[in-house]
């Protein structure tokens, strides 16, 4: 990274914490095979005060859908275990009438959100969530945890292993991402204060946490450099097929009005909060509610990771003008310096854009099958 370009990056982050939008923050930047990381603020000020590092984890929160889950929704998608196009009642007993890319891109039927701190498990509350009626699929997003949470144990289901143990074998040991883990995680930047202390090492949403702290929609645990590492193998093909990554980003797989695709946000006329107005078209991201967020444009050969612990000074915190900030800066760097392109042309329609009618419910392949017509 330039000194110009680390240099309005770390005058960001000092506005930002001095503005108290957040205590401390994280950035890291990917230009084609150069990886910068830096770091300022505390990961703690409640009750007492811990210096932020670049190596320090942050609860992911809602980064898990897409880091965690769609990734391992698509290795599915590409061993022939899951077909994006199958309806969800194949995997389990679903009361609704949605498809697996339903539950993927928020068009599912299914509510944004329920209390699920009974259930105990993934399974039982997944269950519950199955006999969930919502409104016709497909018709509209509604970002759903419910959807991500029973998407997660759709992918445990089929593949006969859990999500820890599948993120672990799948992404985080082969990417060597050392600093990530579901919770719990030692070391992380605290989140919210409650009754006093600072939620610190186990996942601040509460489904989650009451889950037992592994779910498809929130638990993971990252650095911004082992990010910047997930970042750098899907910009170079080595983590997800060209298929899989053009499938996932395709914005033909959002509905009308929505921006997300297959888990991961794009740009459409509802421009993203991560997404500035310099990236370009291809660009995806997605962002967590406690602080973080994460884009990749295979146009720029670029990525950006910036982690806050901003609910740590409380929920409702606007940091949205931080990101597009921050992916301005490097995407202003970038344009104005020799673009290194991915390897990844032009994506091609990786589905035709009127669907064909389905051709039954084999797992014959792994991108083999058109969307249905209904």
């Amino acid at each position: 990274m330039g000194t110009d370009l680390k240099g309005a990056i770390s005058s960001l982050l000092e506005r930002g914490i001095g503005a108290k939008a957040f205590p401390g923050a994280v950035a890291a930047v990917v230009l084609g095979d150069e990886v910068t990381v830096a770091a300022a603020g505390d990961a703690q000020v409640f009750p007492v005060k811990r210096e932020m590092a670049t190596s320090t984890p942050f609860d992911l929160a809602s980064l898990t859908k897409v880091i965690v889950t769609t990734t391992l929704l698509m290795k599915s998608v590409e061993r022939g275990l899951i077909d994006l196009w199958d309806p969800v009642s194949d995997y389990v007993d679903f009361a609704g009438q949605a498809r697996v890319i339903n539950l993927a891109n928020h068009s599912s039927g299914l509510p944004a959100w329920v209390n699920l701190q009974s259930f105990g498990n993934v399974e039982a509350a997944a269950k519950f969530i199955a006999g969930i009626r919502g409104f016709e699929p497909g018709q509209e997003e509604l970002y759903s945890d419910l959807g991500f949470i029973l998407l997660g144990y759709i992918i445990e289901r089929v593949n006969g292993k859990g999500l820890r143990q599948l993120a672990q074998e799948e992404i985080f040991d082969p990417l060597n991402m050392r600093g990530s883990c579901f919770s719990p995680c030692e070391g992380a930047a605290s989140t919210e204060v409650v009754d006093g202390k600072a939620i610190t090492g186990v996942v601040h949403d509460e489904n989650a946490r009451a889950l037992g702290g592994v779910c498809g929609h929130a638990g993971a645990f990252s650095t911004a450099a082992d990010l910047a590492a997930f970042a750098s193998a899907l910009l170079r093909g080595r983590l997800l097929s060209k298929s899989s990554i053009e499938v996932m980003t395709d914005k033909a797989n959002a509905v009308k009005g929505g921006n997300h695709a297959v888990g991961w946000q794009v740009i459409t006329e509802k421009v993203p909060p991560w997404a500035g107005s310099l990236l370009s078209g291809r660009a995806f991201g997605h962002t967590g509610f406690t602080g973080t967020s994460i884009w990749i444009d295979p146009e720029m050969d670029a990525a950006g990771i910036l982690l806050t612990n901003a609910v740590h000074y409380g929920r409702g915190r606007d940091i949205n003008p931080y990101r597009r900030a921050f992916a301005d800066i490097v995407a202003s760097a970038r344009s104005s310096s020799r673009v290194r392109r991915s390897p990844f042309p032009r994506p091609s329609r990786a589905f035709p854009a009127r669907p064909s009618p389905p051709r039954g419910n084999g797992r014959s392949g792994p991108l083999s099958r058109s969307p249905p017509s209904s």
